[in-house]
C-alpha cells in the first residue's frame, strides 16, 4: 500500500514538473438555447452557447481523463432572416471566469412587434455549496427597426422580462434541429467568432485533419472556410481528388469504413465544391 501511494506521489510530481499537455487542434461545442419567431414568422431570434477548448493528452489525462483547457466560452444572440439566409448578431456575453468550468446558461427570448426581449442568467458551480448558484447577467430589449439595444430596469424589467418564451402570440420558439437546419450554411464570419484564431496550425495540418476526419464537425467546417480563403481553385480540386482516392481505397478494403467515410465527407465535399465555383467566378473577373 505504501509503495502504491509512493508511486502515485511520484507520478503527480512528474506531471506537475512537465506541466499540462494539450492537443494542438481545438474542440468546439455549441448549443442552441431559447428562440422566438417574429410576428410574420419570416425571421427568428435565438441564443447560441459556444465553447472552444483543447483536450489533455499523454500523462495530463492521468488518472481520470484530465481537465480540458478552456480557450473561449460565450453566448450570443442572433436574428436570422429565412428569405435572405442572412444572420445578424445582436449581442454577446462572455462566460464568467470560473476555475470550475462547470457553467450553464438560462435564457429567455420573446419577440413582439419590432421588439426582441431577452434575459440571461449564468448558473455557476459553487464548490463549497456543491450546487449551481445563479448570476443574473441582465434583461435587455432590441429594437429591430432601429437596430438598437436597450437595458431593461425597474417596471420594464418586471413587465417584459418575466414572460417566458412561447407564451405570447408570435413568440413560439423553434426546436434546436430546425435552427441548425436553417443556419447550417452560415459562414464563420456570420457567427462573429473564428474558432481557428485559437488554433494556429499550418494549411498542411488542416488538410490532414480533413482527410482523416479529425476534430468535430464545426472544426472541420471552419477549416474548409479557412482553406477556401487561402487555397487556389486548382489546389481545392486536388484536395477533392484526394478524398475520392481515399474513398476508392476504402471501398476495396472495408465496405463499412467506406460508407462511414463517405457519409462523413459529403458535406465537406459540397462546401469545397461551392468554394471552387466561387473561386472560378473570381478568376473569371
Amino acid at each position: 500500500m505504501r509503495f502504491i501511494s509512493f508511486l502515485f506521489s511520484l507520478i503527480y510530481v512528474f506531471i506537475s514538473l512537465i506541466g499540462c499537455q494539450y492537443e494542438k487542434r481545438i474542440h468546439i461545442r455549441s448549443v442552441f438555447h431559447a428562440s422566438a419567431w417574429n410576428p410574420a414568422r419570416d425571421k427568428f431570434s435565438f441564443a447560441r452557447g459556444y465553447k472552444i477548448y483543447k483536450a489533455p493528452v499523454g500523462l495530463s489525462r492521468f488518472p481520470d481523463g484530465g481537465t480540458s483547457k478552456s480557450l473561449h466560452e460565450s453566448i450570443s444572440f442572433y436574428i436570422f432572416d429565412i428569405k435572405s439566409g442572412k444572420i445578424q448578431m445582436i449581442d454577446r456575453f462572455d462566460a464568467i471566469q470560473d476555475s470550475t468550468a462547470r457553467l450553464q446558461w438560462n435564457v429567455t427570448i420573446t419577440w413582439e412587434k419590432d421588439i426582441i426581449t431577452y434575459s440571461l442568467v449564468n448558473r455557476v458551480w459553487d464548490r463549497d455549496q456543491r450546487k449551481h448558484r445563479p448570476v443574473d447577467r441582465g434583461h435587455f430589449s432590441f429594437d429591430v427597426a432601429r437596430n438598437e439595444k436597450v437595458t431593461l430596469s425597474g417596471r420594464e424589467k418586471k413587465e417584459k422580462a418575466k414572460t417566458r418564451p412561447g407564451r405570447k402570440r408570435g413568440s413560439m420558439g423553434l426546436p434546436a434541429r430546425d435552427i441548425d437546419n436553417y443556419t447550417r450554411n452560415v459562414a464563420v464570419e456570420g457567427w462573429g467568432i473564428d474558432p481557428l484564431d485559437y488554433c494556429k496550425l499550418s494549411n498542411r495540418e488542416y488538410i490532414k485533419d480533413l482527410m482523416t476526419l479529425e476534430g468535430d464537425k464545426e472544426y472541420r467546417y471552419a477549416v474548409v472556410e479557412r482553406l477556401g480563403r487561402e487555397l487556389k481553385a486548382d489546389e481545392i480540386k486536388e484536395l477533392l481528388e484526394k478524398f475520392r482516392k481515399e474513398m476508392d481505397k476504402l471501398r476495396r478494403s472495408d465496405n463499412y469504413k467506406y460508407l462511414t467515410y463517405k457519409y462523413s465527407i459529403e458535406e465537406i465535399e459540397k462546401r469545397l465544391g461551392d468554394l471552387i465555383q466561387g473561386a472560378d467566378k473570381s478568376d473569371a473577373r
